[in-house]
């Protein structure tokens, strides 16, 4: 698939790919950065600038820290296309600060345990029973683009009889229907000229977005949770502007006060960490107020540093007697974009080989 690696050489496609979505945020540029079509060209210097960086880093890694990935690129750039050397000062140092600021967690102290915390999630979905009750989900919408670029979507879930979600998300856009979707066990996609299993962080997207019980997939496949703390919404970084996606992007760059917004949702949340079946920690945000889920986080690991995945829930309505966050926002290393739903369904009868992945082109 990939031509012209000079540097990843040997490394699985999916690292690779992985691997440009953690340069693209760490620089806050896009691919057009260093790439011309046809993107194997080394027509542009920034490519071969890159390279350069990337055999740098591996060399400080493995000189000073036994191989491990400690240096990175953000370690430097933190999200600019040219290398931090001095320190910030004024507005725009305030500015960058918040961007890559990790906020202190407030100890939550005995008031709220792992049990209690999801069961007033549940509660203010509709409740555990009510929840139980959904088996089916069909969702309609419109996927945006952090360039503006809209494209219709339906997402469908089903809960198995041993109690394992299952679904797909398809899109319809100007090359054709493009479709993802979990089987219980793996990732597939299916594209008109191909079938390509996603992976990295894709692959963890894709099964993040199509939980259709959160509450009760954290009890089953997470271990290791615990209530860390509480935080601020307002505090935590957020990784798109508040409001729209449609950040400044030109010329292959992107416009660092977009990087450096701060999302606002103006309520304080319970931290809860624990570790997903895929081994990653994976931190939820829970509204102290309402129970709702706000925002989940984790990371995807690759050769040159981690992808952040991040999703936040928003306008929340009730659909029968639960409720369904319509709005949810995606940033994943140098990408972020919105699913906004116009119609949700529940109990909607699905054949389970919707879900199935299809067989393989030749």
């Amino acid at each position: 698939m990939f031509k012209n690696i000079q540097v990843l050489t040997g490394q699985p496609a999916s690292q690779v790919r992985d691997s440009m979505e953690f340069i693209s945020g760490s620089l806050s540029v896009r691919c057009s950065f260093c790439h011309v079509k046809p993107f194997a060209s080394d027509a542009k210097e920034e490519k071969k600038t890159a390279r350069k960086m990337i055999r740098m880093q591996f060399d400080i890694n493995r000189v000073n820290f036994n191989g491990r990935t400690r240096v990175t690129c953000y370690t430097c750039h933190q999200g600019q296309e040219k290398p931090v050397s001095i320190p910030r000062s004024g507005e725009l140092g305030e500015m960058f600060a918040a961007a890559s600021k990790i906020p202190e967690v407030e100890k939550a102290g005995n008031s709220s345990t792992v049990d209690q915390v999801l069961a007033r999630y549940e509660t203010a979905m509709g409740g555990a029973r009510a929840l139980a009750h959904i088996t089916t989900r069909v969702s309609n919408g419109v996927e945006t683009s952090e360039g503006g670029h809209t494209n219709p979507v339906t997402l469908e879930m089903k809960t198995t009889d041993a109690g394992d979600i299952v679904g797909r998300i398809e899109q319809t856009t100007e090359r054709g229907v493009y479709v993802e979707g979990f089987d219980g066990m793996h990732v597939w996609a299916d594209r008109q000229e191909r079938h390509e299993a996603p992976s990295g962080f894709q692959a963890m997207q894709i099964v993040r977005e199509l939980d259709l019980n959160p509450a009760t997939t954290l009890r089953r496949q997470y271990t290791q949770a615990r209530v860390i703390g509480k935080v601020k919404m307002g505090e935590q970084p957020s990784h798109e502007q508040s409001g729209e996606h449609e950040a400044g992007v030109a010329n292959g760059k992107r416009d660092p006060a977009s990087a450096a917004s701060v999302r606002e949702f103006g309520a304080d949340a319970y931290v809860l960490e624990a570790a997903g079946a895929d081994g990653e920690m994976e931190r939820f945000y829970f509204d102290t107020k309402t129970g709702l889920l706000r925002r989940r986080v984790t990371s995807y690991e690759t050769f040159l540093g981690p992808v952040p995945l991040e999703a936040d829930y928003s306008d929340y309505r009730a659909v029968g007697s639960v409720q369904a966050a319509f709005t949810t926002s995606w940033w994943a290393g140098g990408n972020s974009w919105t699913v906004r739903l116009d119609e949700v369904k529940n109990n909607v009868p699905l054949d389970a080989k919707r879900f199935e992945a299809p067989p393989s082109k030749p």
